[in-house]
């Protein structure tokens, strides 16, 4: 049992070691505008450290939701159907990984993990 439990711990990190290194020091490109999540605009610590902790959470458990979004918006938009769908995947794992990533260490109110497009917001319900 043991066994089993680090070989899947192993597996986590390794798949979701990525975003661990996807933190606020990349640079950003110009023209292009990175906004930090509503979480890090708090003033207080604890205000911070569960802003982080829903955030992650509501983007873990609700990141499949970009399965439908994202080709729902490429048909309206007009664009490439197929595109839309790669990107639902994508960002959908990414949203998970990332919201995994936030309640793990929400803690630490200084490490970011961007999420494309801003993850999901709790406000957006």
């Amino acid at each position: 049992m043991a066994k089993r439990i680090m070989v899947l711990a192993f597996t986590f990190f390794v798949l979701f070691s990525h975003f661990a290194f996807a933190v606020e020091y990349r640079p950003v490109l110009e023209g292009e505008t990175y906004d930090p999540s509503q979480w890090q605009k708090e003033r207080l610590y604890i205000d911070r450290a569960f802003g982080k902790l829903t955030y992650g959470a509501w983007n873990f458990f609700l990141g499949w939701m970009e399965l439908g979004r994202e080709p729902y918006e490429a048909a309206v938009l007009g664009d490439n159907l197929l595109l839309g769908v790669a990107k639902g995947i994508a960002y959908s794992i990414a949203d998970m990984g990332g919201g995994a990533l936030n309640v793990l260490t929400f803690p630490i109110t200084t490490l970011n993990t961007p999420l494309p497009e801003g993850g999901i917001e709790h406000r957006e319900f």
